[in-house]
């Protein structure tokens, strides 16, 4: 029996019989030749419980620090994942609300929209386009059209586009590209966050709220009344939107 415990645990038989020797020289004053199979299991237990715990406490602990080296090795894969992301869609842009055309041209559509803004680029100035299902809400009775997805040979001419989408708030209601807005093309991660911080403003624009940012980090939600009420008092009179 003893030899069992000994191997399902790990425990030295030398150093369980010399810890179960001294218990017998303690309480005997003297030494005593023992067989291990006559020793009662409740006694046996008794004796060996503090070594096995000591023994499982440590292998707990290093199995919770494997854990966590595992948990920062995959925070740190995912960082690194993210910034290759990033960087890789950083030539990319999102068209949004692009009514679609039979048998369209993506690179062409991008050069359409661009022309519309003011700026003038060639077709090799655009190394690929593509649509990609939208994620569908109901507008009235219509739908948002597949999202176009532009990559750029060159990231100062993204850059123009970017900066110039106000142009496109000048076009008159009829236009074709009227409703057209352009985003960066966001990684996964970073586009969850903005997702959740766009379902946090939108939540506050319905509850009659205007939205102030202080910082990367801070956002505030003023009511429309105070704001009128009390306009010298917009910073201080603030707070967190939940």
């Amino acid at each position: 029996m003893f030899q069992l415990l000994a191997v399902i645990f790990c425990v030295p038989t030398r150093f369980a019989t010399i810890q179960y020797g001294n218990v017998v020289k303690k309480n005997d004053g003297q030494e005593t030749t023992i067989n291990l199979d006559d020793i009662d299991s409740k006694l046996l237990v008794n004796i060996l419980q503090p070594v096995l715990n000591a023994r499982l406490e440590k292998r707990l602990c290093d199995i919770e620090e494997r854990l966590k080296q595992v948990e920062r090795d995959i925070a740190g894969n995912n960082e690194r994942v993210d910034e290759m992301e990033r960087y890789n869609r950083s030539f990319n842009l999102r068209f949004l609300n692009v009514p679609p055309a039979r048998n369209e041209d993506p690179v062409q559509l991008v050069i359409n929209v661009a022309y519309e803004m003011g700026i003038e680029i060639d077709y090799d100035s655009v190394e690929t386009a593509h649509r990609i299902p939208a994620k569908q809400k109901k507008l009235g009775a219509l739908k948002y059209p597949p999202v176009l997805i532009a990559r750029f040979h060159s990231r100062p001419i993204r850059r123009q586009v970017l900066s110039s989408k106000g142009a496109l708030s000048q076009l008159h209601a009829q236009h074709t590209f009227s409703k057209l807005e352009i985003s960066d093309d966001l990684s996964r991660h970073n586009l969850e966050i903005f997702s959740a911080a766009r379902a946090k403003l939108d939540k506050g624009e319905l509850a009659g709220k205007r939205i102030h940012f202080n910082s990367v980090n801070s956002i505030d939600a003023i009511s429309y009344q105070t704001q009128i009420q009390n306009p010298a008092q917009t910073d201080s009179t603030s707070s967190q939107l939940g």
